[in-house]
């Protein structure tokens, strides 16, 4: 039975990855949508996943129960992200394991959406957009969270982990995507930031720019400064942003965060988590559920 009064607890033991994945990725994913706390099936979850399974299985016996999208995601799998942080600092399961749980935890949020698609609207390619860690970094559990909210929207997205500016740049023209939205974990990576959406806006056509992540919940003024067209601390107001960016004439447009504790970045585990590499062009799935 799902208990619905379960509290999400604060007392996360200090260690890098507990306290990248407390402060970067369960509170953004919890804040979400204001949910309540997670579902003691997120134990049950990153216990699967530690011990090397699948947890499709767990996802679809929710489905069947009735648990709608979003509880899903910010009640089940993103708490688990959470547990699993806890038993590596608690020595019960292997670094390896956190890290293959947490990409393991990036393919169950995209298999979330697939199992309820929402409602089916008109396709429109003007609604496309690239969403992007910085070159080099290849940390993106939350980017991919905040993809699936947008495909569920309606919008056409294509997830990159590029190694380089010229990686991106080259998807870029390739794409041409009406926007591009960059997560940014560090502010010291604000001069490479810059240099980049400076580089951007030589393309033609250049897309509108949107910058989210945790940098920006520290320093709310970070994207102003390096010439972006809106801001996003939340998966929330990135919808929001985004459509206003779509909407809006040729003017730039600032979009700054109202909140500084709705960050959604990447979830940096201390090591190399496996990367999927540049991501792959996806057709939306449609509407809102």
């Amino acid at each position: 039975m799902l208990d619905h009064a379960t509290p999400l607890s604060v007392a996360f033991p200090a260690a890098p990855l507990a306290q990248v994945i407390r402060q970067r990725v369960v509170p953004a994913l919890i804040d979400l949508h204001g949910a309540a706390g997670p579902l003691p099936e997120a134990v049950e979850l990153a216990q699967e996943l530690a011990r090397g399974g699948q947890g499709e299985a767990l996802i679809q016996r929710l489905v069947a129960v009735g648990l709608p999208f979003e509880a899903l995601m910010l009640r089940v799998i993103a708490p688990a992200a959470w547990h699993l942080g806890e038993m590596w600092q608690n020595d019960t399961c292997s670094f390896a394991a956190v890290t293959l749980g947490l990409w393991r935890l990036r393919t169950l949020s995209a298999r979330v959406g697939e199992m309820l698609p929402g409602l089916v609207v008109a396709p429109d390619p003007r609604r496309s957009i690239l969403l992007a860690t910085l070159p080099g970094e290849q940390h993106d559990f939350g980017v991919s969270i905040v993809a699936e909210f947008l495909i569920r929207d309606g919008w056409m997205v294509t997830r990159s982990v590029p190694r380089d500016a010229h990686e991106l740049l080259s998807e870029l023209r390739a794409l041409r995507p009406a926007l591009i939205g960059f997560s940014v974990s560090r502010e010291s990576t604000e001069g490479v930031l810059a240099a980049l959406i400076a580089q951007i806006r030589r393309l033609h056509p250049a897309p509108r720019v949107l910058v989210g992540g945790p940098a920006l919940a520290q320093d709310p003024m970070l994207a102003r400064r390096c010439g972006a067209d809106a801001a996003a601390t939340c998966a929330r107001s990135a919808l929001d942003a985004a459509q206003s960016l779509l909407a809006a004439p040729c003017t730039a447009r600032h979009t700054h965060p109202q909140r500084k504790d709705q960050s959604v970045g990447n979830a940096e585990t201390g090591g190399r988590v496996p990367g999927i590499g540049p991501g792959r062009y996806r057709t939306p799935r449609l509407g809102r559920g």
